[in-house]
């Protein structure tokens, strides 16, 4: 879940949402906890939503707005930046990089501190998720307004691998499941074994209770 003692999981499509514009919350809460200390790996990115009227100095789902950032370009030498990106962890990597003061020390430092995946490889894939409340799509836009997915966005300016991640989220929703199922099935046996042994282990329970040991 990172490499430091701190880390924060975001599975996806959660980490979205300011205003308007269902991307920058997520954005802005990944940025101030990697600027607070906490390393952040953020999966899913590919299915991030975000609404048609997002800022222009975020990654809009409008393929419009954005077909007109990547004519920006240096003039002289192209290939001196400004560098556009395609992969869906890179856009979402780009938009928490404009949140952070990444030319200092303190602000790359920060930016170290963020792992971004289009999917959820291993060993991230068994490693707690969390989301950012504040940032849920249905927290942030009216049910009738037009969203789309990053992935989406991200296909039409040119990434090649929609069709892969899809295809890699499927199996690892179905490795899930069944561990998901023997979890459950674990976790009642463990039920009822200590249901069994409950009048058994009543006296040693209650001498420990009275030594505070248990609640």
């Amino acid at each position: 879940m990172g490499e430091g003692p701190e880390s924060v999981g975001l599975g996806g499509a959660q980490v979205s949402g300011f205003e308007s514009d269902p991307t920058a919350v997520g954005d802005a809460s990944v940025s101030s906890q990697t600027a607070l200390g906490a390393w952040v790996w953020a999966g899913r990115t590919w299915h991030l939503p975000g609404s048609w009227e997002a800022s222009p100095a975020l990654p809009s789902p409008s393929p419009v707005k954005y077909l007109a950032f990547l004519r920006k370009r240096m003039n002289t030498n192209p290939s001196r930046g400004p560098y556009h990106f395609r992969a869906p962890s890179r856009i979402f990597w780009r938009t928490v990089r404009g949140m952070l003061p990444h030319k200092t020390k303190r602000g790359q430092a920060a930016l170290d501190r963020l792992k971004v995946f289009d999917g959820i490889p291993p060993p991230y894939d068994k490693k707690k998720r969390m989301v950012v409340p504040a940032a849920l799509k249905v927290v942030r836009l009216k049910p009738t307004r037009k969203f789309a997915y990053l992935g989406r966005l991200a296909h039409e300016v040119g990434w090649k691998y929609q069709a892969v991640t899809a295809t890699l989220e499927e199996k690892r929703k179905e490795k899930a499941k069944i561990h998901y199922r023997k979890k459950k099935q674990l976790t009642r046996l463990r039920k009822q074994a200590e249901k069994n042994v409950e009048k058994k282990i009543d006296r040693y329970t209650e001498v420990l209770k009275t030594h505070g040991l248990l609640v």
